[in-house]
């Protein structure tokens, strides 16, 4: 898979990061269309207490995902200083703007941070940077199989 809309697969590809200081919330705006993330059953730990969490059908799999926005406002916990809980935000919003997708790693050519040019290589001879190394991503095939065993359960 090479795209799925402006998340395109960042194998092979020389993508830049610049961070989120200079941002000014682009990812959680509901009017950039990041109104949901999907999750992992070891998400929700991370996530119940701050936003909700909806289920819904999509290609015939239930999937589980957390509210971010109403889809025209916010994220409630931006403000003017950045993100609120900063230090506790949910696993998709640290990995931001890195998705993981099956077995791929996804990078959102939306975000304004996001370039070919300048700031930290994401992605470099077959790695990805430390900094998005995350927990979340180890094993990510086989915990959202184990997610969708569970979800099928239900």
């Amino acid at each position: 898979m090479d795209a799925l809309g402006n998340f395109v697969n960042i194998h092979d590809r020389d993508i830049s990061f610049q961070g989120c200081s200079r941002c000014e919330g682009f990812c959680c705006q509901g009017k950039n269309g990041f109104m949901m993330a999907p999750l992992i059953l070891d998400d929700f730990e991370e996530v119940f207490e701050h936003f909700p969490i909806v289920f819904a059908f999509h290609e015939s799999h239930l999937n589980i995902l957390m509210l971010i926005n109403d889809g025209q406002s916010a994220c409630r916990y931006l403000n003017a200083n950045g993100c609120a809980i900063y230090d506790h935000r949910p696993p998709a919003c640290k990995l931001y703007p890195i998705s993981p997708y099956y077995e791929h790693i996804l990078v959102d050519t939306s975000c304004p941070s996001v370039n070919f040019f300048h700031g930290t290589k994401l992605y470099r001879q077959g790695t990805l940077h430390p900094a998005f190394q995350t927990k979340r991503l180890e094993n990510f095939i086989l915990k959202r199989e184990a997610t969708q065993a569970f979800l099928s359960t239900i």
